[in-house]
């Protein structure tokens, strides 16, 4: 039998605490050292900035508070990702929001399709008003994405809207929050009522504006909540 070479406990622990050290001093010289400071930011969009970065050691950042940070700091973005490109680099992806309506609060916000609030950055005349949330909303901070289902709705009546092609023609100029379940909104000169189930609701509407044809001119009100539209016209 081949002889076992025994290490006494004691050796095991000096062993241990020699390569503990040699960690903590390799650790200490990487983490204070000037080759390894933020010198360089990549973002993939030049409004924004991290100065407050540079200098400061990568193994010191705290990315998840640098991403938050962001979120609050930059609403009107999108932040994807965030991280860290050795040894002195830090590289943010991030997109700008793409507004599909303004919310009318205390004052006007654009909402994307997320469903987040963000400052007006330059107003779209094509893009619908949304009232009727003042109450439900009160006072919010640009970058919330508020959860409630009645703007879930708006949210779902524009995608759905916009991806019908025979509505093209047409534009949602005025959306007005009646209830948790009940929507009016203005497609041009013609005021119009849908219930929760969207997409039912502008199928429907496809059938009413095929019959209507050279009439429609003349209407001025469509009601889709009940199983046959109701219509009206101008006086």
């Amino acid at each position: 039998m081949k002889n076992k070479i025994k290490i006494s406990p004691i050796k095991i622990l000096i062993l241990c605490i020699f390569l503990s050290a040699i960690i903590f001093i390799l650790f200490k010289f990487i983490s204070t050292s000037e080759y390894f400071r933020v010198q360089y930011i990549i973002t993939s969009e030049k409004d924004i900035r991290l100065d407050y970065l540079k200098g400061k050691s990568i193994f010191g950042i705290n990315l998840k508070s640098v991403f938050e940070r962001l979120n609050t700091d930059y609403p009107q973005h999108r932040i994807i990702r965030i991280g860290i490109q050795p040894p002195n680099c830090i590289v943010v992806k991030a997109e700008k929001r793409r507004p599909i309506a303004y919310v009318r609060l205390y004052r006007d916000f654009a909402i994307d399709s997320e469903g987040v609030i963000f400052p007006i950055q330059e107003f779209n005349p094509d893009l619908p008003i949304v009232l009727g949330l003042e109450n439900k909303l009160g006072y919010v901070k640009s970058g919330y994405k508020p959860k409630l289902k009645e703007l879930q709705l708006v949210i779902k009546l524009i995608e759905e809207f916009n991806q019908i092609e025979s509505l093209k023609k047409f534009k949602i100029k005025k959306i007005k929050v009646e209830t948790s379940f009940c929507l009016s909104f203005f497609m041009d000169n013609i005021e119009i009522k849908i219930d929760e189930k969207i997409e039912q609701g502008l199928n429907l509407l496809l059938v009413v504006l095929s019959q209507l044809k050279d009439e429609l001119e003349k209407v001025s009100y469509i009601d889709l909540r009940f199983k046959e539209p109701l219509v009206k016209y101008e006086r």
